[in-house]
């Protein structure tokens, strides 16, 4: 993340134990993220192939060229799943059959955590941070949120969008699953005094961000949350 938000945050991206309590997924957040998955259909494939600074392009089904598939979306899934060895694609695959969650609903839900931490920690909403973090992380995001309230800054973040989503590796070790995601995004994000005054960053300014995160989560545990375990 920015230095602004995670100037007390690990920056190395390793993959931590996941955390035996786990936070559950929201009923109506779910259902409003297979909403959004199932509305936005072939908009994966716009998502997979914009960069952090050029305008996002739409890809025309033709110009996917991938032998042996038959959707847009099923293209979609490919292009995320290509930089990683077979294994790791199984694995991650096979987590989500057992889940019964599909894939672009798994995409979905990835962006939506990562929308709610970076926005939860400027509102330092622990408790919705400690639902969507791990142990160690949390502590991090406690212990800044602590020091900014202490010299009387408030963080204003807001995600205008999340233009690319790579999966960049994926681990498994017994039934816990860790999934390493590279986000680009573009957000607002100023911190202002006591005063209200703007001490750093703008109000109107868009910046163009890539932040890699890790996510885990025990695949035998019904409706469990991705947890954030890592940042970079």
């Amino acid at each position: 993340m920015i230095d602004i938000i995670f100037f007390a945050v690990i920056a190395i991206l390793i993959f931590y134990k996941l955390n035996s309590h786990l936070g559950k997924v929201d009923e109506q957040e779910r259902e409003n993220i297979i909403n959004r998955a199932k509305s936005s259909g072939n908009n994966f494939t716009n998502s997979c192939n914009a960069t952090s600074n050029q305008p996002i392009q739409k890809i025309k089904p033709e110009e996917i060229k991938l032998v042996g598939q038959s959707s847009t979306e099923e293209n979609a899934k490919n292009l995320l799943l290509v930089n990683l060895a077979e294994e790791e694609k199984n694995h991650l695959l096979e987590a989500l059959k057992a889940s019964n969650t599909e894939f672009n609903i798994f995409v979905e839900e990835i962006k939506s955590s990562f929308t709610k931490i970076v926005e939860s920690f400027a509102k330092s909403d622990l408790k919705s941070l400690k639902e969507l973090t791990s142990g160690l992380i949390f502590n991090n995001f406690e212990q800044a949120i602590i020091l900014r309230q202490n010299s009387k800054k408030t963080l204003n973040s807001r995600i205008i969008a999340i233009d690319k989503v790579d999966i960049i590796k994926v681990s498994k070790k017994d039934d816990d699953l860790s999934v390493a995601i590279k986000f680009a995004s573009r957000q607002i994000n100023f911190i202002m005094d006591e005063n209200n005054k703007v001490i750093d960053g703008a109000e109107s300014q868009i910046i163009n961000l890539i932040d890699n995160w890790a996510f885990a989560k025990n695949t035998k545990l019904n409706n469990s949350a991705w947890q954030l375990i890592a940042t970079n």
